[in-house]
């Protein structure tokens, strides 16, 4: 028996922007991009006769704003799951947008081009991360939890690594390492990579002294080159390329 595609709705003001999120997903074959807007009103004018599985949301829009625009669409359709898409995602934003009842955020990259998802399962042993990427450019990239839950071009806004132990920077490291640091990601020639990585130091209860929801939050960056896993503080990775926040 073959599942139905999941039915997904762009809205985005940026037509450069949309089109790159709709060619991505695109490639997917359990995924229908069925319809693609510019402003909140024409999605809520579309949304009942659509009937989507999920809307990619723009934040900032003319006219009707993100958050306006979400509990209007929940309203009339309370079965779809809406994920905002902002380069505003500092804990502020996304407290906000959660409240309004959106699912989450969508990991970007500094263009704002969607690059994939990472998702946090709670284990008995860690936290189990599994990512999906998509246009990531190729080569060995550092991966590493940050302990600022903001993700504000260029990155520097999700603070160092999350570190709450105060160690030193390294898998390699005596003194380390970083509950924030994590092994190299091996991404292929075409940018796609689909993997699983256990990190026996954090943990998404809240008020341990691991969390990664603390108060000012956490993200997930990669970086434009691997980490030597001893240099402090951060691996000699270079710049960073991708942000996302994590959100429950």
């Amino acid at each position: 028996m073959t599942s139905l595609p999941i039915r997904i709705v762009i809205v985005d003001d940026h037509p450069m922007v949309a089109e790159g999120i709709q060619s991505i997903l695109e490639s997917y074959d359990d995924v229908e991009v069925i319809a693609v807007f510019g402003t909140g009103q024409d999605v809520i004018d579309r949304v009942s006769d659509l009937e989507p599985d999920v809307i990619l949301l723009d934040l900032n829009m003319p006219g009707i704003g993100g958050l306006t625009t979400t509990e209007i669409l929940l309203e009339r359709r309370p079965e779809t799951r809406i994920l905002i898409l902002s380069m505003h995602d500092s804990p502020e934003y996304i407290s906000s947008a959660l409240s309004h009842g959106a699912a989450g955020y969508v990991l970007k990259d500094a263009t704002g081009r969607e690059v994939g998802t990472v998702r946090l399962i709670q284990t008995p042993h860690g936290v189990l991360l599994k990512m999906a990427l998509k246009g990531v450019p190729a080569g060995e990239r550092a991966f590493h939890i940050h302990a600022v839950g903001k993700c504000e071009p260029p990155f520097t806004s999700a603070g160092g690594h999350f570190n709450p132990a105060g160690r030193k920077h390294g898998i390699e490291a005596k003194e380390g390492s970083h509950a924030g640091d994590m092994p190299n990601l091996y991404v292929p020639a075409n940018g796609e990579l689909t993997v699983d990585v256990v990190n026996h130091m954090i943990t998404l209860a809240k008020g341990q002294p691991n969390s990664v929801f603390d108060a000012d939050g956490s993200a997930i960056v990669i970086h434009a080159g691997p980490d030597d896993y001893k240099s402090d503080p951060a691996g000699n990775a270079g710049d960073r390329i991708v942000c996302g926040v994590i959100t429950e």
